[in-house]
């Protein structure tokens, strides 16, 4: 089995050598890994430290967008995928910059083993897993709920946490064509279209302590998320 992580990165000169230095593991484990670094944009030196690494690391590639935005940088991930031709039967794991969930993720995965493996075209690494162990302001928490409320009402969207880790089965990389938005709405889009393809299973993780001051406004980002929510429900 192999790995693909794709990891967007804006701005995370600060964070994204130790997780490099992490996901070390990844191709050590499943030899024929690989991890893609994906600058959307970035302002600092996060190019050019993204190219170092690639240099310094056989198992790691390194693209640059000039536009921003999370979806701009797994969307560019996906379509270097398809040039690879992965094997089908290989998983598309797209993560933030920072690990949040540290390898949690990946040990559910591996837990549910090879007949989830097969039944299943997509897992989410899920904040509102019953088991998971998550500390969050509650900003985030309040957020969180009301755009759970708001996927279910508009689109009918089961899966509790879009804005989790996703593991893709590579067969799946076709959904690319459906996927539009360029920001973080991009999960929500191809959470979407997975659950109409296949089923879709989210998995317990453990939340590391967060390493960021949340900038969420409930009033200005819950406002945003309902409009692409019903621009998206407008679209289809």
């Amino acid at each position: 089995m192999k790995f693909y992580y794709l990891v967007a990165a804006y701005n995370e000169e600060r964070v994204l050598e130790k997780t490099v230095r992490e996901l070390a593991v990844i191709p050590q484990r499943f030899p024929g890994s690989e991890i893609l670094l994906l600058d959307n944009g970035s302002q600092d030196n996060t190019w050019a430290l993204c190219q170092r690494l690639a240099q310094e690391n056989s198992w790691v590639s390194a693209y640059h967008n000039d536009e921003k935005g999370m979806g701009t940088a797994f969307k560019r991930g996906l379509r270097e995928l398809q040039n690879k031709n992965i094997p089908r039967d290989s998983w598309i794991v797209f993560c933030a910059s920072d690990l949040p969930f540290g390898f949690s993720d990946l040990e559910s995965f591996l837990e549910l083993g090879p007949a989830a493996w097969q039944e299943n075209i997509l897992f989410v690494g899920s904040k509102r897993h019953s088991q998971s162990q998550v500390q969050r302001n509650w900003k985030r928490r309040f957020g969180s709920v009301i755009f759970e409320l708001a996927r279910f009402l508009i689109l009918q969207i089961k899966t509790k946490d879009t804005q989790g880790s996703l593991f893709l089965r590579a067969d799946q990389i076709a959904l690319l064509q459906n996927l539009n938005s360029n920001d973080y709405f991009f999960t929500v889009e191809l959470v979407y279209f997975a659950e109409k393809s296949g089923k879709v299973t989210e998995m317990p993780i453990k939340l590391r302590p967060e390493i960021r001051n949340s900038n969420i406004s409930i009033l200005k980002d819950g406002s945003k998320s309902l409009l692409q929510l019903l621009k998206f429900r407008q679209r289809l």
